[in-house]
């Protein structure tokens, strides 16, 4: 209910904070890789990589379900979209300090970006 998905053009996350539950048709995800990297209780932390259209915080909630407990996310990162790596990102700080030389061999052409 807290994602962007529209139900009659509105998304379930506007009528969740109104106190709207609609049901909401189960979709086929794949979870390549799912690894704890660290549990100190109450709070674990996990990797995970997975399709798009994955609701990971849904896999938290679930699997809290699962095992008997309540469980949700206090953080969520995405680290790789596709082709790219956040670890390929500068931050703004940076950018902003590079030439305008400098910076066009860092901008990705849209061109690149639409056949990613």
């Amino acid at each position: 209910m807290v994602s962007a998905i529209k139900k009659d053009g509105v998304p379930l996350y506007k009528l969740a904070r109104k106190g709207i539950e609609v049901a909401r048709e189960p979709r086929l995800i794949h979870i390549y890789n799912f690894r704890f990297t660290d549990y100190t209780e109450p709070l674990g932390t996990f990797k995970l990589a997975c399709t798009k259209g994955t609701y990971v915080r849904s896999i938290a909630h679930d699997l809290g379900q699962k095992l008997g407990f309540g469980a949700h996310l206090t953080t969520l990162r995405r680290s790789v979209s596709g082709k790219f790596d956040v670890t390929d990102a500068k931050p703004l700080v940076e950018i902003l300090n590079l030439s305008p030389a400098e910076l066009e061999k860092r901008v990705i052409p849209f061109l690149k970006l639409v056949a990613a």
